[in-house]
């Protein structure tokens, strides 16, 4: 049975999209090709036997789309907006991906915490798999501080009392990160994003929470910022909904008279979240659904009471099939039809004691 591989880029593939060697270099690693022009391609897979499109869902997000407009459609989105720089990756390269090095670097430094800033690092790195991605400051107060609590010292321990090293951990984080913030805060893009991005008689939008976590993290506390991240997770769920990947999808033109007439199932990634969710029933019957694939790697998501995180695995995976493709359905059945099939899974080391 022959396999074809089609690569769809995402948020963090703007260099695929500058860079032909790199591109080529992907595509050889992957074992795939980009998505030709008859089906969708290169931002969209489209089939319409099997009556799926598939893209990578980042279009609908303000943070990693620069391009974003919530009431064009993704169709209609030029070439070269793919291209543009997001906010995302500069939060994601001066923030999240720079902090794990900094606090390693602060630790390593200082004699009673040297033997830990291994550990410490280990563990920091897991904000990689922290979404959704604004929330990774709180995920360094709420989680960071959680970790210098149940530090297994050892060695360090004997260098010292425990209790302090645990607060000498605990002061680096939040002093590495107070630094990480302002810096970022002064980059000249990040500046002229907020400029670009701020509407006026909406104070919580993206804009606008970039400016109040900074300036509560320089001029107040970590706390203040970790409050104003709260408040604005607050009234998105309030004003909005709480995933405007999935509102996006609901936005795709399928059904009776629309541009996929022939569409049925709209499959997106970017949240790394599964989600399986029937938009609408067409006026020939025909059911609509969203899917979100999910991921293959690790996650960590926030806890409903937004006090704190939990990491585990997870996997998920779709199959879409043509009528003549399902053996499993029962005879006299036609139609299209798929599996979606999602797991997780939570391993945690045993407890150890404090102190």
């Amino acid at each position: 049975m022959q396999v074809r591989r089609y690569y769809i880029p995402g948020n963090h593939d703007r260099l695929y999209l500058h860079d032909s060697k790199l591109a080529a270099g992907i595509l050889e690693a992957l074992g795939a090709t980009p998505v030709p022009a008859a089906l969708g391609g290169p931002h969209a897979f489209r089939s319409e036997d099997h009556g799926v499109i598939a893209r990578h869902g980042h279009q609908w997000d303000a943070w990693n789309f620069e391009a974003h407009e919530p009431r064009q459609h993704v169709d209609e989105i030029p070439a070269e907006a793919y291209g543009l720089l997001p906010i995302g990756d500069v939060i994601t390269t001066e923030l999240a991906a720079r902090l794990p090095y900094a606090v390693y670097w602060r630790l390593a430094s200082d004699a009673r915490t040297k033997s830990i800033a291994d550990d410490v690092y280990e563990k920091l790195i897991a904000i990689e798999d922290v979404r959704p991605l604004h929330t990774v400051v709180q995920w360094v107060l709420d989680e960071g501080h959680r970790l210098a609590d149940h530090l297994e010292l050892g060695g360090a321990g004997a260098q010292g009392n425990a209790d302090e090293v645990r607060g000498l951990v605990r002061r680096a984080l939040d002093a590495v990160l107070k630094e990480i913030i302002g810096k970022f805060m002064e980059i000249p893009f990040v500046r002229g994003w907020q400029r670009k991005h701020t509407r006026f008689g909406h104070l919580l939008d993206e804009a606008h929470l970039l400016n109040d976590v900074g300036l509560a993290a320089r001029l107040l506390d970590l706390d203040a910022a970790r409050g104003v991240l709260r408040l604005y997770d607050a009234s998105q769920k309030l004003s909005s909904g709480e995933d405007q990947v999935a509102k996006g999808a609901g936005r795709e033109p399928l059904g009776v008279g629309t541009k996929y007439e022939r569409i049925r199932y709209c499959v997106y990634g970017h949240t790394h979240e599964f989600r399986h969710e029937p938009l609408r029933v067409d006026a020939r019957a025909r059911e609509h659904v969203y899917f979100n694939s999910g991921t293959w790697r690790g996650r960590v998501g926030r806890t409903r009471d937004q006090h704190g995180f939990v990491g585990y695995k997870d996997i998920a995976y779709l199959v879409f099939y043509r009528d003549d493709e399902d053996t499993l359905k029962e005879a006299g059945q036609k139609g299209l039809s798929y599996e979606a099939w999602h797991g997780l899974m939570l391993k945690r080391p045993r407890e150890t004691a404090k102190g």
